[in-house]
């Protein structure tokens, strides 16, 4: 017993020694989330002539950036679900809408999944498709709508 009681504690003695030559360091940094989406209208998306029908106009131009390891949703939403609004509420012109090629239906908010893209960035068109109406057959004024993009993390 003795002989296993010395062998311990040489053996423990020398770890000790051993442990002063060695030790480690970690290197660690974060990197916080961010997304961010900028919509760059063309002149065209403020002046769009009701009269003549449109199809795969590109009304604007969309920057994705995410650098979520999860990928990110872009969430398009319409004011008027896919109608142009009369000013005075009086009346709507139904369009289409197409974002990055792919029909959007406007009647309710929705999400749309992306994994990360290369270097976590990517810029899409948007179109808008529709049937002209010629003047004598709509009310006179201004009709508009309102198109929310919203990026998230997923």
């Amino acid at each position: 017993m003795k002989k296993s009681l010395l062998l311990a504690v040489l053996t423990l003695a020398s770890f000790n020694s051993f442990a002063d030559l060695f030790d480690t360091l970690l290197l660690q940094g974060t990197v916080n989330e961010s997304t961010n989406i900028v919509v760059t209208p063309v002149t065209i998306a403020s002046t769009l002539n009701l009269t003549a029908s449109q199809t795969n106009l590109v009304v604007a131009s969309v920057s994705e950036k995410s650098n979520s390891h999860t990928g990110y949703n872009v969430n398009i939403s319409s004011a008027h679900a896919g109608n142009l609004l009369h000013e005075d509420a009086v009346e709507v012109f139904p369009y289409a809408l197409k974002y990055d090629g792919a029909s959007i239906n406007l009647a309710a908010p929705v999400d749309v999944p992306y994994a990360i893209p290369s270097h976590g960035h990517s810029d899409r068109a948007v179109t808008i498709s529709y049937v002209g109406v010629p003047e004598e057959d709509m009310v006179a004024g201004i009709y508009a709508d309102i198109i929310t993009f919203t990026i998230s993390a997923i």
